[in-house]
């Protein structure tokens, strides 16, 4: 927290009549870091109040060293870009110590821990449709067990040209389970534009659904070098039981 004060008057009466000054408790502040700065008759002061638990002494030093270089240089340069916080040799080592321990873990295999540990909370809304996490991790992994039978190799292009539903998280955790990388698409795009990222990725398999199939027959035609699978799934009813799904392939 940053406060500025302003000069400090010593107040002896308001309004005619006499007052008495009391110092008011600062320790009350919860803030972990508090910056005062009040102007004096012989320059500026600045105090600082910190958790000695969060901040060591020399990082506050640093700081307060730092802060008044730049108030230095405030008073002398014409553009704000001309000022440089270095200037006095601080040492910023401290500053850059931003590292944080983060799980090296792949997506799909946080997703697995979540659907472990919240399985009936949902994990995807689209319009009508809900998917709790139980549900997409059992139906990803039906498709990622289709994608493996069909010989899919890890690093393999996955394209997926399918509507705004529940199939793009669906097929998107399928392929990351069985090691592949998927390339998202729009069914809207134009059928050049499909056709050139389809071929430009090398990829194996394009999946879409039967619509977007029967709409657009020359996209799919027979010479292209993938192959193309069709979702079918249709909402889940009321009791959230899976009603089908299939993954047909066509040969192309």
């Amino acid at each position: 927290m940053f406060a500025w004060h302003g000069k400090i008057r010593n107040y002896t009466e308001f309004c005619s009549k006499p007052v008495k000054q009391e110092i008011l408790d600062s320790n009350t502040d919860d803030s972990p870091l508090s910056m005062d700065l009040t102007s004096e008759d012989e320059g500026l002061s600045l105090r600082v109040e910190y958790n000695v638990g969060k901040y060591s002494d020399q990082f506050i030093g640093t700081l307060a060293k730092t802060y008044e270089e730049i108030l230095r240089q405030l008073m002398t340069k014409t553009f704000i870009r001309e000022i440089d916080p270095c200037a006095t040799g601080t040492d910023f080592d401290e500053f850059k110590q931003t590292a944080f321990p983060v799980k090296l873990c792949p997506v799909h295999k946080l997703f697995e821990e979540q659907a472990v540990l919240n399985p009936d909370k949902l994990a995807f809304v689209a319009g009508s449709e809900r998917l709790t996490y139980r549900e997409l991790n059992k139906i990803s992994n039906r498709l990622a067990n289709s994608l493996i039978a069909k010989k899919i190799s890890p690093d393999d292009v996955v394209g997926l040209v399918l509507p705004r539903t529940s199939a793009v998280p669906i097929c998107e955790y399928g392929v990351w389970k069985a090691g592949g990388a998927f390339l998202p698409m729009t069914d809207e795009y134009p059928d050049d534009r499909i056709d050139v990222c389809l071929c430009d990725a090398g990829c194996k398999f394009c999946i879409t659904t039967n619509d977007v199939l029967k709409n657009r027959r020359e996209l799919f035609s027979d010479d292209k070098p993938y192959k193309v699978m069709i979702f079918v799934f249709r909402n889940l009813s009321p009791k959230k039981k899976l009603q089908r799904l299939k993954f047909a392939t066509r040969q192309s």
